[in-house]
């Protein structure tokens, strides 16, 4: 299983086009759809790993999230 949280950024248009287009692209592949309260939920789930991270540093723990991105003419390389 796979979980992303998209931003679209841009005019409204453009950012609409790019939202029907991730939609199609994930019903296609049986996909599911969380919706936008779920996806900002994630979104601040980013920081929150970030805070964790340093407050376990005060007790020798330590732990790295693994984030990038990459446009997807570059994802087999990546992978």
């Amino acid at each position: 299983m796979v979980a992303c949280t998209m931003v679209f950024e841009g005019d409204k248009d453009w950012c609409n086009q790019c939202h029907k287009s991730v939609l199609a692209i994930g019903k296609k592949f049986n996909g599911l759809v969380g919706g936008p309260e779920n996806g900002m939920r994630g979104y601040l789930l980013t920081f929150l790993i970030a805070y964790t991270r340093d407050f376990a540093l005060d007790f020798r723990c330590m732990a790295e999230s693994f984030e990038t991105s990459v446009s997807w003419s570059k994802v087999s390389e990546l992978c």
